[in-house]
């Protein structure tokens, strides 16, 4: 906690002396926050182009509104508030993104699929290979507002709290839209969840 309120402090610091013309301050914010960004973007279901212009639309619209923002508020729900704008003003136009779930020996650990404890046979493999492609398919069918929780809960491990701030939207609602998400996606995955 005390963590969390030491970021905050910094983060409006920084947003303090970038509203100032401190360009320095600006670009730290951005080393900070467009990782969470472009991980929310690809997993939102852009492609790694878009979610690139997506992500530079978003800093622009950050730097331009910096003296809104207000300190009572993480930084990072506040970027990615403005990230979510911009995805849902273009996701008609955007190219549907092929992955959420996958494998990258570039990202942490925590940012892909638990690993498992063993090594799949090559049968295992065949089925994780399908099962994922099925929760992929099934995760992009979901419809925006639950996929957008769903997302930032279950992938980003966000806050019930944060993704209400975020969304403005109230908490229950929140746990609402999760509930109905994950309950879409088992019966689109029921195969799966028969023993």
């Amino acid at each position: 906690m005390k963590l969390a309120k030491h970021e905050n402090i910094d983060d409006f610091r920084l947003v303090q002396q970038a509203c100032t013309g401190n360009e320095a301050a600006f670009n730290q914010l951005m080393d900070k926050y467009m990782p969470l960004c472009y991980r929310f973007a690809r997993k939102y279901g852009h492609s790694p182009e878009d979610s690139a212009d997506a992500i530079q639309e978003t800093f622009l619209a950050a730097y331009k509104a910096l003296d809104k923002f207000d300190p009572n508020y993480k930084f990072s729900t506040w970027i990615i508030t403005i990230l979510l704008n911009r995805l849902s003003n273009k996701r008609r136009a955007l190219r549907r993104a092929r992955r959420y779930f996958f494998h990258d020996e570039n990202l942490t650990p925590d940012e892909n699929m638990r690993a498992k404890m063993s090594v799949p046979t090559p049968q295992e493999d065949v089925e994780n290979a399908e099962l994922q492609r099925k929760l992929e398919r099934a995760i992009q069918k979901l419809p925006h507002r639950l996929r957008s929780v769903f997302i930032l809960f279950e992938i980003e491990h966000v806050k019930i709290k944060e993704i209400a701030e975020m969304l403005d939207i109230p908490e229950g609602t929140v746990m609402s839209r999760l509930h109905n998400a994950r309950q879409q996606l088992r019966s689109h995955l029921q195969e799966y969840f028969n023993s």
